[in-house]
């Protein structure tokens, strides 16, 4: 039965895509629709949909973020801090005095240091007991171009009124901004947290809560 019923349709010459007669299946409407169809498909794919196109996001919401070389900073926090108003001392490096073996010392407090500091000057006008440095090292941090070898250091003993005394080990360097300059050593060990609004420095020792202020500066400079 099937064999005779396609012959019949061939020998009617019926389209075998819509049944209907007088056209071959390559030349029925249907199949012509169809063709427009997927072409206009296409066209729409290549004009590009919102869901084909690469996203778009807002440069605000992208922030690139390098990593900071301390090394580098110290010189640009320590000698050259820039001359603004009064009212801006507050974004100044940390500035204090303390009392040091008998005497009145500058202090600068520096988390871009990773090292504890004394002045070559001081140790030697206070005749304080140097040792050999453990790992001795280079450093240019304070002299531009021109490299200082680290050999020796200094067990420092300070003092801030009366509830708070200190001792630490000091790389002994050539410089003349402060006396003493305590680095991320000093605050790590120490736990001491700083205040950005106020520039201040608190931490524990023993039960006591010791809040460091800085001296205020006048047009940033250190004297």
């Amino acid at each position: 039965p099937f064999g005779s019923q396609n012959n019949c349709n061939n020998q009617q010459g019926a389209c075998f895509t819509c049944g209907q007669v007088g056209h071959r299946m390559k030349d029925s409407p249907k199949r012509q629709d169809d063709i427009r169809a997927t072409l206009a498909n296409e066209e729409t794919i290549e004009n590009g949909d919102d869901f084909l196109l690469e996203p778009k996001f807002d440069d605000e919401q992208r922030e690139e973020i390098e990593p900071e070389d301390y090394d580098c900073l110290v010189i640009h926090r320590v000698l050259a801090i820039p001359k603004e108003d009064e009212e801006d001392w507050l974004h100044n490096i940390f500035k204090t005095r303390c009392k040091s073996h008998g005497k009145i010392c500058s202090l600068l407090i520096n988390e871009g240091s990773c090292k504890n500091i004394v002045a070559q000057e001081m140790v030697n006008k206070l005749n304080l007991k140097v040792e050999l440095h453990p790992k001795p090292y280079r450093m240019a941090w304070f002299k531009k171009d021109n490299e200082v070898k680290v050999t020796k250091r200094c067990l420092i003993s300070f003092s801030m009124e009366k509830n708070y005394g200190d001792q630490i080990w000091c790389d002994i360097v050539p410089m003349d901004v402060t006396h003493i300059l305590l680095g991320r050593p000093w605050k790590y060990e120490r736990g001491a947290l700083h205040g950005d609004r106020k520039n201040t420095y608190t931490f524990k020792m023993g039960n006591m809560e010791i809040v460091l202020i800085p001296i205020k500066q006048e047009k940033g400079h250190i004297s």
